[in-house]
């Protein structure tokens, strides 16, 4: 018996189809001859050594000796930990009877798991584009629900049932991830337009016990502000040294750091109202600026995260000192001090283009208003029945 590993560990969902390759050639890389039409064989095994699929290969007709096999995999899997592992194995019985056998390991994964260590405590998701809102216990909870809020009003938004939507029998809005005691319910929904809601979980931990509630505000943003989220990434986003490994700050945090940078905008002299959405409609000066300004709130948050990790340590003949905190500090005095002297200037510009403006009134850039262009449009939202 002639036995090969693959040393590639690839990594899958739950629910996800996959599609399995092996090719079974000798060391000159001809083909080997099948014995019959039931080879080769494969099946896959979950970690506790459990067949969960089985069958024959397919022949690739375009590569001899390639054969595929198409996996669903379950929806309830398993989810591998640390050295856990699934694997596929084939089988090949060559014309000559010799048995090859062909091991693939991976892993498996859910999405919902993975998705729900959000630590931003909000979510940015594109205006007709789904997003999704995840909460996580360690037990199932006696009872769910999810409302959505207008933050300007606290009124619960038009449009939505006043008692929210609930987890339960007859109630399919919200879905149920199990995991080695870990328990992520899902709610899928769409933004028709620009705005923003806090979104309120309400739960009871026992039927006596509670209520409890956890919120996070989302935002459906247009696609015209994502070139923004990438340019601020591409300048504070360094933590990785190569490019498409884990990244540092999420997008709701980078989107965090522009609207605040918008305020710092509006702050420097002359006062002025701009919205978000108006800036970069000014030319490409003034995202420059709002990329800066962005990064100098963000790089301060960095700051306080670098101080609270400093630590210095000294014991017999080694000293250590871990403090990066100097180099973060003199980036945002280089930031502040190119806004302080370029921005004022570039502002007095742009106002000076309004007529009609009364001192102590904060100016406002006034972009070109479309026929039928009356305001900014009420959220709504539509969600997703599973």
């Amino acid at each position: 018996m002639t036995q090969t590993k693959s040393n590639a560990k690839a990594s899958y969902t739950r629910g996800q189809r996959v599609v399995f390759q092996a090719t079974f050639k000798d060391e000159n890389g001809n083909p080997y001859t099948p014995l019959n039409t039931a080879t080769p064989e494969f099946a896959v095994y979950d970690p506790e050594n459990n067949v969960i699929a089985s069958g024959v290969g397919t022949p690739v007709p375009t590569v001899p000796g390639c054969y595929r096999a198409t996996v669903f995999i379950p929806a309830d899997a398993p989810l591998t930990y640390d050295e856990s592992d699934y694997r596929i194995e084939w089988i090949f019985l060559t014309d000559s009877n010799d048995q090859l056998v062909l091991t693939d390991h991976f892993q498996v994964t859910d999405s919902a798991m993975l998705e729900a260590e959000s630590r931003a405590q909000q979510t940015v998701t594109l205006v007709g584009r789904p997003f999704k809102l995840f909460i996580k216990f360690l037990s199932r909870p006696h009872s769910l629900k999810l409302n959505f809020y207008d933050a300007s009003s606290e009124n619960t938004l038009p449009g939505f049932p006043p008692n929210g939507f609930e987890f339960g029998p007859g109630h399919n809005e919200i879905t149920e991830h199990v995991d080695n005691g870990m328990y992520v319910y899902v709610f899928e929904g769409t933004f028709e337009s620009l705005g923003s809601a806090v979104a309120m979980w309400e739960y009871y931990i026992t039927d006596f016990d509670g209520p409890y509630f956890e919120y996070e505000i989302v935002h459906a943003i247009p696609m015209s502000v994502l070139p923004t989220i990438t340019q601020l990434r591409q300048l504070i986003d360094k933590f990785q040294a190569k490019f498409g490994t884990a990244r540092a700050y999420e997008d709701a945090e980078l989107y965090e750091y522009i609207q605040r940078g918008t305020d710092i905008i509006n702050g420097f002299y002359p006062v002025t109202n701009w919205s978000f959405y108006q800036i970069p409609a000014m030319g490409a000066m003034f995202t420059h600026f709002l990329i800066y300004a962005a990064a100098w709130h963000g790089l301060n948050a960095q700051y306080l995260l670098e101080g609270n990790m400093a630590f210095n340590y000294s014991g017999l003949s080694t000293t250590l000192d871990v403090d990066r905190t100097g180099y973060i500090e003199s980036e945002l005095q280089r930031l502040y001090d190119y806004l302080q002297e370029k921005l004022p200037k570039a502002k007095m510009a742009a106002v000076r283009q309004q007529a009609g403006v009364v001192t102590g009134r904060p100016m406002n850039y006034i972009p070109q208003v479309y026929p039928g262009n009356t305001g900014v449009p009420r959220l709504r939202i539509n969600y997703t029945r599973h």
